[in-house]
């Protein structure tokens, strides 16, 4: 699953909006189906580790900014510290407040 949400990372920031387009929905949807219930925790620790490496790549913000918005559905309190850490960009400063919000009222 891992190398999967990178080539979906590498897609969206690709020129063909289309793809981009479909690449975005489809990353979306791996995540949240990693979150359904009887899923293993170790799919979604391993998404959750290479979203976290997206929000940290020097892809284009919005690509970025959706893989940190993943983060903060699927994510823990955990989760926090790290993307704390990415708080101080300031292209991504709305965004990743955002998530981490989530990940406080997500218990």
């Amino acid at each position: 699953m891992r190398e999967l949400l990178t080539s979906l990372a590498d897609t969206m920031a690709g020129s063909d909006q289309v793809k981009a387009k479909a690449a975005m929905l489809q990353m979306t949807r791996d995540v949240h189906g990693a979150a359904a219930p009887g899923q293993p925790k170790a799919l979604r620790a391993a998404l959750l580790k290479e979203l976290l490496s997206i929000v940290a790549s020097k892809r284009p913000r919005l690509v970025r900014a959706h893989a940190a918005r993943l983060v903060g559905y699927i994510g823990s309190k955990a989760d926090d510290k790290t993307l704390a850490r990415f708080a101080t960009d300031p292209e991504l400063k709305a965004d990743i407040q955002m998530a981490r919000e989530r990940l406080h009222r997500s218990g």
